[in-house]
């Protein structure tokens, strides 16, 4: 008997989650995408980009979400010669929630606006064409600065520390490189 009643609350308490649009027992969803090089350090994501925003300001980070695809040689060599690198790590992890998404991806992520969305149509909205792309977002889940393609390794890591610093507020990345590095690349 206690086990019908459990079953007929648990069934009862689905039909309203339905009932409201939710889904009543969400599927789990992997955290590393099946064929993608992945980093240790990687963030594992909520799947709610403002929970991961909130999640990532309490410890004074900022969420950063790389876009990449399967069979993409750039993305490859981003892991390979870029994310690597000690001085990069600790850059990334120090400031950022990292958080890997797939260009065509059907994982769904509730957005800021309290969709939820496959990867590949949040991808969309961003206006991320193609890989690897980075975007920085601010703390309402808004992409505030973005890295489109593959840089070498200096340049990428001169991106990352100017998103940390929230440069992007006072200047533009060319202004700013030139001023810090002075135009050396």
């Amino acid at each position: 008997m206690q086990n019908r009643r459990d079953f007929l609350i648990g069934a009862g308490a689905g039909a309203v989650l339905l009932a409201a649009g939710q889904p009543a027992f969400a599927a789990p969803q992997p955290q590393k995408i099946k064929g993608f090089h992945h980093q240790p350090w990687f963030t594992e994501t909520t799947f709610d980009l403002e929970k991961d925003g909130e999640i990532a300001d309490k410890t004074n980070k900022a969420v950063m979400l790389v876009w990449e695809q399967l069979g993409c040689h750039f993305c490859k060599e981003m892991h390979e010669k870029v994310f690597t690198q000690p001085a990069v790590i600790e850059l990334l992890t120090s400031n950022f929630h990292v958080i890997q998404m797939n260009l065509w991806g059907e994982r769904k992520f509730k957005t800021s606006d309290g969709e939820l969305l496959p990867e590949k149509e949040i991808a969309a909205q961003m206006f991320v064409r193609a890989t690897p792309t980075t975007v920085f977002l601010d703390d309402l889940g808004v992409p505030v600065f973005r890295i489109p393609g593959y840089a070498n390794p200096p340049i990428l890591k001169a991106a990352y520390q100017y998103a940390a610093e929230k440069a992007y507020v006072r200047q533009n990345f060319d202004k700013w490189y030139k001023a810090k590095y002075g135009g050396k690349s």
